[in-house]
């Protein structure tokens, strides 16, 4: 196994078992375990002006599998560590791929959301490939209207898969 980077969990098993009760006391899901989803990390340094003049650092994360952009606000918390190969997800997309759907997430954001008078300039400052947590939770009992579900190690949100 080889090193990587993995993102610092936040949500251990006892804490799923205890939100998914929280939303149903009956809901019989068993935990069964975790599965590590490969994500892509840039860190760009931008000037760009707008109805302020914005100058630092973004972030941006491309999800390595579907090639979805998402800015940060906020750099994740990684540490260098070995995923089991059945446990972790591999990338889709190469680093270069990636890289050209950050840019293209970034200057759609800026364009849209940010609105910039004219194209921001940046430069890559950090890119990193690092994998994020999972709990994979299935029902106890195969009823209809139980689907299985993927939730997020870090965050806690959830969604069937």
């Amino acid at each position: 196994m080889e090193q990587v980077l993995i993102q610092t969990q936040t949500f251990e098993a006892n804490e799923i078992v205890k939100l998914l009760k929280s939303i149903d006391r009956n809901l019989p899901y068993t935990l069964e375990g975790l599965v590590y989803y490969p994500y892509y990390l840039f860190e760009f340094k931008m000037n760009a002006k707008g109805l302020m003049r914005l100058k630092g650092n973004i972030g941006c994360t491309v999800d390595s599998i579907s090639g979805r952009g998402a800015m940060i606000d906020q750099k994740p918390s990684l540490y260098r560590g070995e995923i089991p190969e059945k446990d972790g997800l591999r990338p889709s997309l190469t680093v270069e791929a990636a890289y050209d759907k950050a840019n293209e997430y970034l200057f759609h954001t800026a364009s849209l959301k940010l609105k910039f008078v004219s194209m921001p300039q940046v430069q890559l400052v950090n890119q990193a490939l690092f994998y994020r947590p999972f709990w994979i939770v299935t029902p106890s009992h195969k009823e209809e209207g139980y689907p299985n579900l993927m939730v997020d190690g870090i965050s806690g949100t959830y969604h069937p898969i």
